[in-house]
């Protein structure tokens, strides 16, 4: 492998970025890129990710993946350097800030772990047909209605458990090439084998599977050349009787700047829908979610907990909730073991997911934000990408998740924007920088997102009373 690397880069780059910086190993099916630092990984990440992935899969085969990891303590003293680019030493990052940055250097197929098992997933009314569906895709039965599956639904509902649950159950029964990956990878990757002439291998790498999977396909709206490339693609790995499963916060038809060629072959096969938890499937959830992870509620918190919310509480954010009075369960004293109504509302009093919590108006969230960071409304809907119009797209996001029942797409339209994915993205990236000190010429610099995220929260309520 190394001896490829320095027939692709040259000696000199492998030395200076392999063999100083990185120690290289195999693990199971995975080619592990061991570094000192989230800057090294996204150092490796950006300049060789997709050079990786084709050296892996044409020595190894396509079921190998390449995988970027920080491990500080491998390196001894150069953890304790600075990291050139971030002006800190990177042993101080936090736990969290490493897991992000090695889950985004590793950009690869979506991890396919027992958590998304399909013994896992709790299946009701709302979600049958759908759970059906990716069994019979799993286990491989020969009916042709199902070689194509396209579920769509809002977020949270379990479309991405169903995805990855079906690419693992494909793999560990049936065996062949699987492979599941959102659509913002596949993109990435196809971009990449343009720049670096190396198409065939991209190709080679989707075209010769027995399973493939592709979550948030919404992303593609607008990127004719990805939409093109998966043309092809799913028209090869069809002729060869691949089974093709793809996930979708909308039905083809709606998903704006797309493909009438594309769209047509999303609904050539089984397309479904999957709804909001309904109230019989949403006490299931809560209390197989509460069990999971040892708690022990009574009926009549599971009762506030599931009518505070009604029919708009998403499985997703059901789960957050149980976090968080898991968390607090293990951090703070109870009178008992068992949690009452009292003690769950008073855990998650201030969060979203609070019992009888009112939803706030977009228009109030938007007023709340711009104004903090100095930012006109009518710039929000504009293609321009100054750091503060930016950070106030962001922070709506965020925070109308949070205090409005808006979805995504309703999100986008109220902010001018054509595509929902780039505000999934927006929200994304914002969780993952809330760490980070804003500096923006402004009299909330100094602090971090996430405090000025708590700023603009409590200002939002207090002006809404």
């Amino acid at each position: 492998m190394v001896r490829r690397l320095d027939e692709s880069l040259g000696v000199e780059r492998v030395d200076r970025y392999f063999r100083r910086d990185a120690r290289l190993s195999l693990e199971g099916t995975a080619l592990i890129v061991a570094v000192p630092s989230p800057f090294h990984a996204g150092l490796i990440e950006r300049r060789f990710g997709a050079l990786l992935r084709d050296l892996v899969t044409e020595c190894f085969g396509p079921a190998f993946r390449f995988e970027v990891r920080v491990e500080l303590e491998s390196f001894g003293s150069a953890s304790g350097r600075s990291t050139p680019g971030d002006g800190q030493d990177p042993s101080a990052a936090s736990p969290r800030a490493r897991r992000v940055a090695t889950r985004k250097a590793a950009a690869g197929p979506i991890a396919i772990d027992e958590r998304f098992d399909l013994d896992r997933f709790i299946a009701g009314a709302s979600n049958r047909t759908a759970f059906d569906a990716a069994v019979r895709v799993a286990e491989g039965h020969g009916d042709e209605s199902y070689s194509r599956l396209f579920l769509h639904g809002p977020c949270g509902v379990g479309k991405s458990h169903l995805l990855r649950g079906i690419a693992r159950r494909r793999a560990s029964k049936l065996g062949g090439s699987v492979r599941c990956v959102s659509a913002e990878v596949f993109t990435n990757e196809y971009i990449q084998a343009v720049q670096h002439g190396r198409v065939d291998s991209f190709r080679r790498r989707y075209r010769r599977l027995d399973l493939l999977c592709i979550d948030d396909v919404h992303f593609l709206a607008g990127k004719n050349a990805t939409q093109v490339e998966l043309l092809h693609t799913l028209d090869t790995i069809e002729i060869g009787a691949a089974r093709l499963v793809l996930a979708s916060d909308e039905h083809p038809h709606r998903i704006a700047e797309l493909s009438k060629a594309l769209s047509s072959r999303f609904v050539s096969g089984m397309v479904v829908q999957i709804d909001a938890p309904d109230p019989d499937l949403c006490d299931r959830l809560l209390r197989e979610m509460s069990r999971r992870r040892g708690l022990s509620l009574t009926d009549q918190a599971l009762a506030s907990l599931r009518e505070g919310r009604g029919r708009d509480w998403s499985a997703r954010e059901i789960q957050g909730a149980m976090t968080r009075i898991q968390a607090a369960k293990a951090l703070e004293a109870f009178a008992g073991e068992t949690l009452g109504p009292d003690d769950v509302e008073r855990i998650l009093e201030g969060s979203p997911m609070a019992a009888g919590d009112t939803p706030l108006r977009y228009d109030h969230v938007r007023d709340v934000v711009c104004r903090q960071l100095d930012v006109e409304t009518a710039e929000l809907g504009r293609s321009g990408r100054h750091r503060r119009v930016v950070l106030a797209r962001a922070m709506i996001t965020l925070l109308c998740r949070e205090l409005t029942t808006m979805s995504y797409p309703e999100i986008a339209r109220a902010l001018g924007k054509k595509n929902h994915s780039t505000v999934i993205t927006a929200h994304r990236r914002i969780e993952e920088q809330l760490d980070e000190v804003v500096s923006l010429g402004l009299a909330s610099d100094g602090i971090t997102k996430a405090q000025l995220r708590d700023r603009l929260r409590t200002l939002i309520r207090a002006e809404a009373r």
